[in-house]
């Protein structure tokens, strides 16, 4: 009798694990997640800028869950002019960022666009970004097609939760 209630309940368990465990890889639980073909796109955020500011950054995650690496190869959005992928690299004794023509995401892989990393320039913004605003963004995949998301202008997802602050760098 006892064998046929823990069946059961360890599948249920076993199948609600799973799926948190999945969820997990593209955002935390509860946040917005986008879908493009195999691409899960999730955690999307945008820094807040002084007024004045021309360029703003954005931020989010992408999760292949394809067969093949795909390619992040362009982003477009209306609060910007000029939308371009950038990454930092050291030269020298110089961190300095600079453009790239896209940014691959290697079959079943997480790539976190971040400060200090990969990210999304956003040139000659519209307006100044401000704390809750909402940026919409256009991703193309060379392979996974087009995808609109929003990430709202704040600190990164979960930072304020518990307490915590958010330094970047």
């Amino acid at each position: 009798m006892r064998t046929k209630f823990l069946s059961p309940v360890l599948l249920l368990f076993t199948t609600v694990f799973s799926a948190a465990l999945f969820t997990g890889t593209a955002a935390q639980a509860g946040e917005k997640t986008y879908k493009a073909v195999a691409m899960v796109i999730g955690s999307a955020w945008a820094a807040e800028t002084p007024r004045g500011a021309k360029t703003g950054a954005a931020y989010f995650t992408m999760t292949n869950g394809g067969s093949k690496a795909d390619y992040l190869i362009s982003v477009t959005s209306p609060v910007a002019r000029n939308v371009a992928l950038h990454v930092h690299r050291m030269v020298g004794d110089v961190m300095q960022m600079a453009p790239v023509l896209g940014i691959t995401i290697p079959a079943g892989q997480l790539v976190a666009l971040k400060p200090g990393g990969r990210h999304v320039m956003l040139i000659g913004l519209t307006k100044p970004l401000k704390d809750g605003d909402k940026v919409p963004l256009v991703l193309s995949f060379k392979y996974s097609g087009s995808v609109q998301i929003v990430a709202v202008v704040g600190l990164p997802p979960g930072a304020r939760k518990k307490g915590r602050s958010y330094k970047p760098y």
